[in-house]
């Protein structure tokens, strides 16, 4: 491995944040701890946006249903690697699907990664669409996207509102089994498709989502994955918390998963972030290694344009130099790891007569007054405050007859 690369964890997010439009405070991706979260994965797959997610660093695909308020999705990549991802056409509302090549990955197959969100059977959206004979069945549109897929690693994630309590899918721990030339225990079998879960309930839909699963060669990451031993709950209503958001993975995605964490619960939602932190076979480039490794010319020393050529050329002669360019003349080079340590030296070199022939800048004196330090009552939550009371100043401007906004001001 060079030193300028290494094997990167990809993270991938998957949250249903609740209406990306906060009544108050507007687009949540406005706000710094809300940005912050995303931020965690380098790609992330949002459930009930409601309307179009845009954040700088990332591309978003987005997907709404038409003539409605409700549901919504966003699949957003990161910009270091979206030139690669590419939309995969569903004619469905409530799936939205992106394929990822193995250049970022590193698998011998592309990766699909397909985002859900399946309404619960009483809202309002389930029944008005029952009134009008419309196809409402999620797990089987998405059945019908698993099967038209030829040789692809698959990645599902989203709010199912499917509760399988402490069940997982059985044919995939067999054909991990299989992979690795080993005949599997019953018992142990049995014990890799009872997963862990704070949630023991399994009802209707959950049974059908177990169907899916089994029938498509996937497994449930949560409670049966390094991060999430206890399985997590991710969903608190009024009337009880339950976990209904997953990710699931095809056994290629599943040998590649480093850890999956449920995190905890935040102010945007009523339901908490799912992470999966993937282990690729690429190598990425270190960012911080280049920075260090091609810095830009000393600028602690000032090129004199009358005498500092002389002196560049006088400093080469001195029998120290000289010996040192003669080495670097003589010597051999069989690699591209001998061309990239000769070219070091020889960089080195020039930069120390550089050094040598110009005239060093004097260090600038700090003429700036020292800020007065902040009143040890001005912490953080007073920070937050200020900031929320700048943010209802600007909509009270904005709407002065809102009484919701003039009494949130006022109090």
């Amino acid at each position: 491995m060079n030193d300028c690369s290494e094997q990167k964890n990809i993270s991938i997010l998957s949250w249903n944040v609740h209406d990306i439009m906060d009544q108050t405070l507007g687009s949540k991706t406005s706000l710094d701890d809300f940005c912050e979260i995303l931020k965690k994965g380098m790609i992330f797959c949002l459930q009930e946006t409601k309307a179009e997610v845009q954040l700088p660093q990332y591309l978003c695909f987005n997907q709404l249903r038409p003539k409605s308020r409700s549901g919504g999705l966003c699949i957003g990549v990161h910009r270091s690697i979206s030139q690669k991802v590419q939309r995969i056409k569903c004619e469905y509302d409530d799936i939205l699907a992106v394929s990822i090549p193995t250049a970022v990955t590193g698998l011998n197959k592309d990766v699909v990664l397909i985002n859900v969100y399946d309404s619960p059977s009483n809202s309002s959206y389930k029944i008005r669409q029952i009134a009008t004979g419309s196809d409402i069945d999620t797990i089987d549109h998405l059945l019908n996207i698993l099967a038209q897929l030829d040789n692809k690693a698959v990645m599902l994630a989203g709010d199912f509102n499917a509760r399988t309590g402490r069940l997982n899918a059985g044919r995939c721990i067999y054909d991990i089994g299989q992979k690795i030339g080993t005949q599997l225990h019953e018992s142990y079998i049995s014990s890799l498709t009872e997963r862990a879960s704070r949630d023991p309930v399994l009802n209707d839909r959950g049974k059908q989502l177990l169907d899916l699963l089994d029938s498509c060669n996937l497994a449930i990451l949560n409670g049966a994955t390094v991060g999430d031993i206890m399985g997590e709950l991710t969903s608190f209503q009024y009337n009880g918390a339950s976990v209904v958001d997953y990710m699931m993975a095809s056994p290629e995605m599943r040998e590649c998963v480093h850890n999956f964490k449920v995190m905890g619960l935040t102010q945007f939602s009523d339901h908490c972030p799912l992470i999966c932190s993937l282990k690729p076979k690429c190598q990425f480039i270190d960012g911080d290694y280049l920075a260090q490794k091609y810095t830009n010319v000393p600028v602690n020393t000032q090129w004199l344009a009358e005498t500092s050529p002389k002196v560049f050329q006088d400093t080469q002669e001195e029998p120290d130099y000289k010996k040192e360019f003669l080495e670097i003349l003589h010597k051999e080079c069989h690699s591209s790891e001998d061309v990239v340590t000769l070219n070091t030296i020889l960089t080195d070199t020039l930069v120390k007569i550089g050094e040598k022939s110009g005239k060093k800048r004097e260090p600038k004196r700090n003429t700036k007054k020292r800020m007065r330090p902040k009143n040890r009552w001005y912490d953080a939550s007073c920070i937050s405050l200020k900031r929320e009371l700048n943010i209802l100043a600007k909509k009270y401007g904005k709407n002065p007859t809102v009484s919701s906004v003039r009494l949130a001001y006022y109090s």
